[in-house]
């Protein structure tokens, strides 16, 4: 009988060390946000002929090479010849959002080439809102708006 006692009141006493303990779904969720780092897509936004299987750093380059390519190209087809010789960086805030379209947020550049190009910005909106959709950045499976500042370097003679 002592044994049968002994052993029930062990197995009571130990019935705490087999509970688990309940999470809620909230703190789950909570816990699991700030593990995230939003500074960073998990795949940058992609034009069509860029691989997205190649690696991250890759892809970058990539969407570098064609955004800049098909700017420049909307740049040289409108600029009309200067007279003066231009050397300048302008920089353009752009967004592209889930949908893959882009969008011009603001346009900084030097008042001397404001002066000489007084419609650059113009032609910066028209090259993007005519550029093809890309895929857009995906954040854990998800599209995600991402921001880019690019510098747009003019050197004319």
């Amino acid at each position: 009988m002592r044994r049968a006692c002994y052993f029930l009141l062990l197995l009571m006493v130990s019935c705490q060390y087999f509970e688990t303990e309940k999470v809620d779904a909230d703190t789950l969720f909570e816990q699991e946000m700030a593990t995230i780092n939003w500074d960073e897509v998990d795949q940058y936004p992609l034009f069509p002929n860029c691989d997205e299987t190649q690696d991250k750093a890759t892809q970058l380059r990539c969407f570098h090479r064609e955004l800049s390519g098909s700017i420049s190209e909307v740049l040289h087809d409108s600029v009309p010849t200067m007279v003066q010789s231009l050397h300048d960086t302008v920089w353009m805030d752009m967004r592209i959002d889930t949908s893959g379209v882009f969008s011009i947020k603001n346009v900084k550049m030097d008042s001397i080439t404001a002066v000489q190009l007084p419609r650059l910005e113009s032609w910066l909106k028209s090259a993007l809102v005519n550029m093809q959709p890309v895929s857009p950045a995906t954040k854990k499976g998800v599209p995600v708006a991402t921001e880019y500042t690019l510098p747009l370097v003019l050197a004319t003679n």
